[in-house]
């Protein structure tokens, strides 16, 4: 039997019903449906290739079949109806009796748009990568969440910003260490449930509010109020133009000074 005979012989098995996996011997790695797929997030909510719909009745499927093994079929079995278009690695693309469609690509995927490329898509949109994901963009980015962003992030953040980095919130929340290597300028309130620790410079041009203790290595800089509900303790001097008052009965500075005698020390009047 020559090849043309049986090239007629396999375009006249497929046409008749037979499954393809049956007579395409040298396929590679084809499955009727996928290994189950970790969705993102969730490792419980998996996915899977969808099952192949081949339920041919004879004689509405039409079948070429090259020598290499490619398949191009045209199936018009009542209910089952189906394109399918396979290389003979076993990579292929299938359009379903209900319009669905699956791609099935057993090696590299490149796409390449000379122009605009334009996606709207009505239901959801769910991706599993294995790999590392690398994204270049030359121009801007602009995009819109009209509900939450959520980010889960296993090991380290890192955002390297060149030029000015704004974010507009009516509250933040940070839960755990805050660390800040250059300078942080706020224009409104910082409020704490618990500690400030500064190595170098804290200026507030309005309120600095703290729930407890407030530690600063050099220089407090304040253009109104500080409020602190515990302890104050500062490794260097604390400068007010105005009034510094301590104490359940508060106390001024102004009013009372402090000098050193002896054991004690006596407060007097300011002069």
């Amino acid at each position: 039997m020559n090849t043309q005979d049986l090239q007629a012989a396999l375009d006249s098995a497929l046409a008749q019903g037979a499954n393809l996996t049956e007579v395409v011997t040298n396929k590679k790695d084809y499955k009727t449906k996928g290994e189950q797929i970790k969705a993102a997030v969730d490792p419980n909510n998996l996915f899977s290739q969808p099952d192949v719909p081949y339920d041919t009745t004879y004689p509405y499927n039409n079948v070429t079949t090259t020598p290499s093994g490619h398949v191009f079929e045209l199936d018009d079995s009542p209910g089952s109806e189906r394109i399918n278009i396979q290389h003979r690695t076993g990579t292929f693309q299938e359009i379903h009796p209900d319009g669905s469609k699956t791609e099935h690509i057993v090696n590299d995927h490149c796409i390449v748009i000379v122009k605009d490329n334009k996606v709207y898509i009505m239901g959801n949109h769910q991706e599993s990568i294995q790999g590392d994901v690398k994204v270049y963009i030359q121009g801007n980015v602009k995009a819109q969440v009209d509900g939450n962003v959520d980010f889960t992030v296993k090991g380290n953040f890192n955002l390297d910003v060149e030029g000015i980095f704004t974010a507009k919130s009516e509250q933040w929340t940070f839960i755990g260490p805050v660390s800040i290597a250059g300078i942080l300028r706020v224009t409104d309130n910082i409020i704490t449930q618990s500690s400030i620790v500064a190595n170098k410079t804290i200026k507030a041009l309005i309120d600095l509010i703290a729930g407890r203790h407030a530690n600063i290595g050099v220089d407090v800089t304040i253009g109104r109020d500080t409020t602190i509900g515990n302890t104050l303790i500062a490794q260097s001097d604390i400068t007010s133009k105005t009034d510094v008052f301590g104490g359940d009965a508060p106390i001024s500075l102004v009013k009372h000074v402090h000098t050193e005698k002896g054991d004690g020390a006596d407060v007097s009047p300011p002069k």
